[in-house]
């Protein structure tokens, strides 16, 4: 057996700025997964390549490569540990609080905390289907209301996509037009938008940052979580006002209050960290359900057989007098197999980013260098030929009968918004592309991946083309 122990294969680097194929994806505004994809083609399944400060980067991509590299991994190789970025510690109120970018025990007690407490409050299927339900009929109705206008998803998905979960955090629903939810779903594209940095000049010269303008990426993180914070601090104040200790919790946040009134030690119950958990929650609970609606609803405006197939399903299974219910799903196998579907091709979440540990490790026989920043390339996964056969073409029915079970991620359908949002809004409408800021009637679909969706380096990608139900 060969055993490589030198650093795998990658493009030249320029010492200190980095590989020169990091520096044109940052001057050209480029598309990070096709970078892999191109470098994949080239340097193989693993892939070595440097950003700035020459801080190592290894990107491991294909469906063997990730699965053999998961079983290797040992505990030198720290896949879940997020590292000490600037922003990452920004983003946690530098003081490793909250859920998202906090590490260590205050990760784990958050996380424990939050899932043990919304078990307990009923945090079930059953308990976030009449929420959605709501949310559904709300939707249609102001479908409905235009008459056969068209109408901008964009413009009411956010909140009927972050509603349920709201109210089971804080007890709080926003009109589907709210204005306020909207700022902060624009904030939320932001937000994903400065967590695909890898790095900064802010991690190797931090002074920088009182220096510059107001169009920095640390001052202008702080104006999207300040929307954030505006909200979170409002809605704790007026649960501090009205909570009752002697009473049941009505919702996520007044158990943290009521376990902070109890005088509990073994976790920080703190304020500061009460606003980034909230913070965390609902960025969250707004970016996935959302951001998957939208490609559902792009994809299906753009593949136009698929939606009317789709529409059939509906028709027959939940009918036009009554909202769909959890249920209905197991009767309605093409949808759930179209959101599988889009969420494989749209590939929602290009990367998992992780670190090493301090001493290194070794990774299908590869040395991995201190302190390097690890890429699991999941778009190479959901596009590997070897796997999918087309992976470039919008195919649903790839995840019917036993091949789709098979093909289909554990733990898929633990949030039933996504189904439950889509059809209530396909039950009587349609969803048609927006091309040159007029509805497209025409059923062809671009070769390919379509064109509208954001292309920058992101965490998550959003598509930039509306799609307006009818």
């Amino acid at each position: 057996m060969l055993i490589r122990t030198a650093a795998a294969a990658g493009p030249f680097n320029i010492p200190l700025l980095g590989s020169w194929e990091f520096i044109k994806l940052y001057l050209c505004d480029g598309d990070m997964a096709r970078m892999y994809e191109r470098l994949g083609a080239r340097y193989g399944p693993v892939v070595f390549l440097r950003v700035a400060m020459d801080t190592p980067v290894v990107a491991i991509r294909t469906n063997e490569t990730i699965k053999a590299s998961r079983e290797e991994a040992s505990k030198d190789l720290q896949l879940g540990a997020i590292g000490g970025s600037y922003l990452y510690r920004q983003m946690s109120a530098w003081h490793n609080l909250g859920l998202s970018f906090a590490e260590g025990k205050n990760w784990h007690d958050n996380r424990r905390f939050t899932i043990n407490t919304l078990g307990k409050l009923g945090f079930t299927r059953r308990k976030i289907e009449p929420l959605v339900a709501y949310e559904c009929a709300m939707t249609a109705q102001k479908l409905t209301e235009a008459a056969g206008q068209p109408v901008d998803s964009h413009q009411i998905l956010p909140a009927a996509a972050l509603n349920s979960i709201l109210q089971l955090l804080m007890s709080r629903r926003f009109e589907l037009d709210d204005h306020q939810v909207l700022r902060m779903r624009s904030d939320s594209v932001t937000l994903f938008s400065i967590m695909a940095k890898i790095q900064t000049y802010l991690d190797f010269a931090p002074w920088l940052n009182k220096l510059a303008g107001k169009d920095s990426v640390s001052k202008e993180l702080d104006r999207v979580m300040d929307t954030f914070y505006e909200f979170v601090d409002q809605v704790i104040a007026e649960h501090e006002e009205t909570f009752n200790e002697d009473e049941e919790p009505r919702d996520l946040l007044d158990a943290y209050l009521a376990a902070r009134s109890q005088g509990r030690t073994d976790q920080d119950l703190s304020r500061a960290n009460l606003r980034v958990l909230m913070k965390d929650l609902i960025v969250g609970g707004l970016e996935g359900p959302y951001t998957t609606l939208s490609w559902l609803l792009l994809l299906l405006a753009e593949h136009r057989d698929v939606q009317q197939r789709v529409q059939d399903e509906l028709d027959a299974v939940v009918g036009a007098d009554r909202t769909p219910t959890i249920e209905d799903q197991h009767a309605c196998p093409l949808t759930l197999a179209a959101i599988d579907e889009t969420l494989r091709y749209a590939t929602l979440t290009p990367f998992n980013r992780h670190f090493a540990a301090a001493g290194g490790a070794t990774l299908q026989g590869y040395h991995i260098p201190a302190g390097s920043v690890i890429l699991v390339d999941i778009n190479s996964l959901h596009h590997d030929p070897d796997v999918w056969g087309d992976p470039d073409v919008f195919r649903p029915d790839r995840f019917l009968g036993e091949e789709g079970a098979r093909l289909r991620p554990p733990g898929a359908w633990l949030r039933p918004e996504p189904a439950l949002l889509s059809g209530g809004a396909l039950q009587s409408h349609h969803a048609v592309p927006v091309r040159g800021g007029a509805a497209a009637e025409d059923d062809a679909a671009p070769a390919g991946r379509p064109a509208a969706y954001d292309r920058r380096p992101r965490a998550t990608r959003s598509p930039c083309n509306p799609v307006r139900p009818w």
